[in-house]
């Protein structure tokens, strides 16, 4: 045989192999597919028998219920009680308990109604309070900081004189404090936090902090002053870390301004404010 012949029949072969492999690939594939159609078949047949069942379990048990009612009908026949009469008793009284069920469905909704309409005319009034607080008190830390800012510009520019007009100024910003908001104090030209608000804080602090082990708790400020702002803390025994966090600029510096003011509230609580921080949102 010659080799332009070995190599056709070696090509030959080499064919045929391909072909039985294609043949029987399309054969596996052909009982799988097979095997598909057939499972679902065979499900639905499963489905549709149960339907089947289910539906002639129900209808026995309607049969069965109205062959009960049918022998409970009968019954009180024979016993001189008229069904008709009593059938309408009971669906007069049954309506008349789906009447009384409605009434007072509906008048829990508008009760309800009212209630949520109430609840948010109180958001709002709140929040308008709250904002026209929190405007007049940026105003007035406004109006503080002018007056600084002039003080200090007349003390640099007219000697002896400059400083009387700026204790001047000094005694005015003061009463204008405590006259329009009583919220701040000034000490030393530094507005600071109101030792009241002070005491309550550190109070609140203090009925907050468990003496057997660490604990961590937020307290959350609303009072005209500080309102919007929180303090974060954590206690070891009766050693006290607070971090001050608020949106506000002039809230933040009351808080720094105040650092001495508070850790000696602390220490006369019975308390150490270990570390004290003020940071915004």
């Amino acid at each position: 045989m010659s080799r332009v012949e070995e190599e056709r029949a070696a090509q030959r072969y080499e064919d045929q192999k391909r072909l039985e492999k294609d043949m029987r690939s399309k054969n596996e594939k052909a009982t799988e597919d097979f095997s598909r159609v057939v499972n679902a078949k065979t499900q639905t047949a499963i489905k549709v028998t149960k339907q089947q069942q289910t539906m002639n379990n129900n209808a026995r048990q309607q049969q069965s219920s109205a062959r009960r009612g049918q022998a409970q009908s009968n019954l009180l026949a024979k016993s001189g009680i008229q069904s008709r009469n009593l059938q309408a008793e009971l669906l007069k009284q049954s309506s008349s308990s789906q009447e009384l069920a409605r009434s007072e469905s509906k008048g829990r909704q508008t009760e309800l109604q009212d209630l949520r309409g109430a609840e948010t005319e109180r958001q709002i009034t709140t929040q308008k309070e709250s904002d026209q607080r929190v405007e007049k008190y940026n105003d007035h830390l406004a109006a503080i900081s002018r007056e600084d800012e002039e003080r200090q510009g007349g003390g640099g520019s007219d000697g002896d004189s400059g400083q009387m007009g700026g204790g001047q100024m000094g005694m005015a910003m003061q009463q204008q404090q405590v006259a329009a908001t009583s919220e701040v104090q000034s000490a030393g030209g530094t507005v600071k936090i109101p030792q009241a608000l002070i005491a309550s804080l550190v109070k609140a602090c203090g009925l907050k902090v468990d003496p057997k082990g660490l604990t961590e708790f937020q307290i959350d400020l609303r009072d005209d002053v500080l309102g919007g702002s929180s303090v974060k803390v954590s206690a070891n025994g009766r050693k006290i870390s607070a971090t001050v966090v608020s949106s506000d600029s002039n809230i933040r510096r009351l808080f720094k301004a105040s650092e001495g003011d508070l850790a000696r509230a602390f220490d006369a609580a019975g308390l150490s404010l270990e570390s004290f921080r003020v940071s915004a949102f």
